[in-house]
């Protein structure tokens, strides 16, 4: 079939789109029927996804799958899939149903929320599988005032205040990202992507307030590229709204929102910044490794004093992605196969501590360590779970947390020794806040008289939990299912940028 990626992209919209045209009413009937459309239609992504990937060829770095059409004003709808791609597809189709569960326990407006989530799985998809630059722009920027919107509805008590705080971060990253693709899109006169990876972007020094900038237009693009991308995925100093963010955002779009829109930004930068920009990458990787450096041991420093388990679990996830910076700037084989390994394994990792977070609350509706402790006497099953999050986070060995972190760390120890050892430096504060994470929360004494009646997993939930601490060892014993998948489009991506940057530097 010719229009496999339009099918996988749209799926979920046109089940969202039925939902909202033919499911009537609010009573418990309707509940459900969109509940179980939402799910099908995810499953049916699912489905589309997992026969794109099958019929892949990871053994290419070419664009495979590719259709374009000529729309508007000059616009192309132009998708494709390489080893990267691919992946980021596959993980958001294998994601959505989780997230689908994950909302089973919303009662309020919940076909409204069904037909969200649908709405952001296309944007997700449509982003990921996007050939044309304004096209991505578009897809990623609907995916955030999706979340922004569904935060602010079904989010706590400050959930408004919180979805007004990310739109505004949202706004000023959306605005360098829109200043940078269309200065790179007007200097090669065209938006497709496959043309915009082999022009040659001028690197010559320029002037700007009385400061010679190395790299020139290359420099410029990519300090509005990583400013975007820092706010989007959650990368100190730009972290500051995913606190309360997080904290009000619900169950399901918490894990949402961990699993694949913070990994919008990273899908950016290797899309877009490293290959386009190689003098660019050259000038600014010192800073980005010190910034990534230091801001995983701030972050964690910050994880480990807090008194809230959503935000430990966030200040600990904005420290994981510091580690994907380390290894996507290395552009050496293993440092990027790791950054993006990493950037799976912590949605993964983190999407389902986040959900645990949900169980929690869901039934007391607490989240302070103060009024947490002794829940392995009432949830062992929970417990045991948790636990395997809880290592994937400390970067166990034999969990998914591992393997991608190591590879990222010993790339970029091949080109920035110091700032990676100080990133390094960091590893005992995590293994002391993941520890403390689970001795306050499943250790000690009931803290909470009504914790005494709590119960033990639903089957929903054990199921969720269950398949994601499956994903979590199976990944970490068996990394290779990924990194063949990714291995030769990653090494197209180096070995390019190391060609383009001697050409550059030549000239």
């Amino acid at each position: 079939m010719d229009n496999l990626l339009t099918i996988t992209t749209f799926t979920p919209l046109l089940a969202a789109l039925i939902m909202g045209f033919l499911l009537k009413g609010h009573d418990a009937p309707a509940v459900l029927n969109a509940r179980y459309l939402a799910l099908y239609g995810t499953l049916a992504t699912l489905f589309v996804a997992l026969f794109i990937v099958a019929e892949f060829d990871p053994g290419t770095a070419d664009f495979q799958f590719v259709e374009e059409r000529d729309w508007a004003f000059g616009l192309a709808y132009r998708v494709g899939l390489d080893g990267i791609s691919a992946l980021f597809v596959l993980v958001t189709a294998v994601t959505m149903p989780f997230v689908v569960w994950a909302s089973w326990r919303v009662k309020t407006h919940v076909k409204e929320l069904m037909i969200g989530l649908l709405a952001l799985e296309t944007t997700l998809i449509g982003a990921f599988c996007a050939l044309d630059i304004v096209q991505f722009f578009a897809f990623s920027e609907a995916a955030f005032v999706l979340v922004v919107i569904m935060i602010g509805v079904w989010g706590g008590a400050h959930g408004p205040r919180a979805g007004i705080k990310l739109a505004l971060y949202t706004l000023m990253g959306s605005g360098f990202m829109l200043a940078a693709i269309l200065t790179l899109s007007n200097a090669a006169a065209t938006a497709d992507i496959t043309k915009l990876l082999i022009h040659n972007f001028n690197a010559d020094p320029r002037v700007v307030l009385g400061w010679s900038v190395p790299g020139g237009l290359q420099t410029l693009v990519m300090i509005a590229l990583l400013i975007s991308v820092a706010v989007k995925s959650a990368i100190w100093p730009y972290h500051a709204w995913t606190p309360l963010a997080f904290h009000q955002a619900p169950t399901a779009l918490a894990f949402v929102a961990t699993a694949l829109v913070l990994k919008l930004g990273i899908y950016g930068l290797v899309r877009i910044a490293l290959p386009m920009l190689p003098v660019a990458v050259d000038v600014v990787s010192p800073a980005a490794f010190w910034i990534a450096g230091i801001g995983i041991v701030y972050l964690l420093l910050v994880a480990l004093v807090q008194r809230n388990i959503r935000q430990t679990i966030t200040y600990a996830l904005a420290a994981h992605m510091g580690l994907v910076v380390l290894g996507l700037f290395s552009m050496t084989q293993q440092g990027v196969d790791g950054a993006i390994f990493h950037a799976v394994a912590a949605g993964v990792i983190f999407s389902a501590l986040f959900f645990c977070a949900g169980v929690i609350h869901d039934r007391d509706e607490v989240c302070d360590f103060e009024t947490l402790g002794g829940l392995f006497q009432r949830m062992p099953l929970f417990a045991s779970l948790f636990m395997i999050f809880v290592m994937g986070m400390m970067l166990m060995p034999g969990t998914m947390g591992f393997p991608g972190a190591m590879l990222a760390a010993v790339g970029a120890l091949q080109v920035q020794t110091w700032a990676v050892l100080v990133a390094l430096a960091g590893v005992p504060v995590l293994a002391a806040c993941a520890m403390g994470l689970y001795r306050r929360v499943m250790l000690g004494e009931l803290m909470r008289g009504s914790l005494k009646s709590i119960a033990d997993l639903d089957r929903r939930e054990g199921l969720v939990l269950g398949a994601m601490a499956g994903l979590v060892i199976g990944l970490g014993l068996v990394p290779a299912v990924i990194l063949d998948f990714i291995g030769v489009t990653v090494g197209h991506l180096v070995d390019t940028h190391a060609a383009n940057l001697a050409a550059a530097r030549g000239s």
